[in-house]
């Protein structure tokens, strides 16, 4: 694991060297682009000499450091965009969806022996022994008193307050 880290050490700071050398031809040739005149020209040293005798000039300035932050964005930011976005645990494109497998189950602690009934997996029943909260939502005569609210209340091993509002 030791080498892996050097290795990317050196290629970082070979990215950075390398860039930061390039930037300058390429934040210079920028500039010339921005002046109607021919980018071949342009040396290692063309963006530095514009700016030591333009950088008072309010709008040769502006030109000046809009060259090299373009520079430094294609040469560092876009590359940096470009692992980021890749490097990141891929996502589907219709989410990830789908039904619990019995260690997220456990893992859920959905296997008490004891508590509220929440449904049922391969013969057993799916129970929640903890103190949350839970809120079950379905249409008018769909079931909920007689799928989960008996269930519940014949399972309960406690008093229950029940208060039915109809």
């Amino acid at each position: 694991m030791r080498a892996k880290h050097v290795v990317i050490a050196l290629m970082l700071a070979a990215w950075i060297g390398g860039g930061a050398w390039a930037s300058r031809y390429l934040a210079g040739g920028i500039f010339m682009l921005l002046h109607k005149s021919n980018p071949t020209t342009v040396t290692a040293s063309t963006w530095s000499e514009y700016w030591d005798d333009y950088q008072n000039d309010p709008k040769e300035r502006k030109r000046l450091q809009g060259s090299m932050g373009g520079a430094l964005f294609l040469l560092f930011g876009v590359p940096l965009f470009i692992i980021l976005v890749n490097s990141g645990k891929g996502r589907s494109l219709h989410g990830d969806a789908h039904w619990a497998t019995r260690s997220e189950v456990q893992k859920a602690g959905l296997l008490e022996e004891s508590g509220l009934i929440l449904g049922k997996m391969g013969g057993k029943f799916l129970m929640m022994n903890a103190a949350k909260f839970i809120l079950l939502v379905a249409p008018t005569r769909s079931g909920k008193g007689v799928g989960t609210n008996i269930p519940n209340l014949l399972n309960w091993g406690s008093s229950v307050i029940v208060v039915d509002i109809k």
